[in-house]
């Protein structure tokens, strides 16, 4: 009887080990192969939400970029994937939503008279870091949170793409997280 051959490395076996050592030409075979599986999966996840799908996207190729999984097969590549995405995709909304419920109070206390603003250290953290933000981001966050416009809606307003004014909101809320979580060290 003849001995097997041994079977050599599956493609995505290769694939992954390339994208492990930063071959370029890798990572644009898995952009044009997986990025839109992933985005599918997003979609979905997101019940069709395309900011949102699109922002958790990006988070999960960073995130593959950090911790790229050498894998034997498609199905352990693909289930892979879809966990990062989901990982991602649930971070991000846990982030948002801690985010979104600390303006929302800072601005309920803010519009209601802000010549009786409370004062508490949260809210001058708030006030604060929204002070040191740049104006741009500063107006991009007011339109996307304050006045509930839509990415497509600044997108058309500003003349640039969905995807600059997501990017350009997320560098605004780590900027304006960083600023507050400086104003709340320098108040300890």
């Amino acid at each position: 009887m003849d001995a097997p051959t041994p079977l050599g490395p599956t493609p995505i076996t290769e694939l992954s080990r390339r994208m492990a050592r930063g071959d370029d030409a890798a990572w644009q075979v898995f952009h044009r192969e997986h990025g839109p599986m992933l985005f599918r999966h997003l979609l979905g996840c997101t019940r069709g939400d395309h900011a949102l799908a699109s922002e958790a996207l990006q988070g999960a190729y960073l995130r593959v970029a950090r911790h790229v999984r050498v894998c034997e097969s498609e199905m352990q590549w693909g289930a892979w994937l879809r966990l990062v995405a989901r990982s991602e995709l649930s971070d991000l909304r846990r982030r948002e939503s801690r985010f979104m419920r600390a303006i929302r109070r800072w601005w309920a206390d803010v519009t209601v008279d802000a010549s009786e603003a409370d004062g508490t250290v949260m809210q001058d953290a708030l006030e604060a870091g929204l002070a040191g933000l740049d104006a741009a981001d500063r107006a991009l966050l007011d339109a996307k949170y304050f006045r509930a416009e839509s990415v497509d809606a600044i997108a058309a307003r500003l003349n640039v793409s969905p995807k600059a004014v997501e990017s350009r909101l997320t560098r605004a809320r780590a900027a304006l997280r960083r600023l507050i979580h400086e104003a709340l060290d320098s108040h300890d």
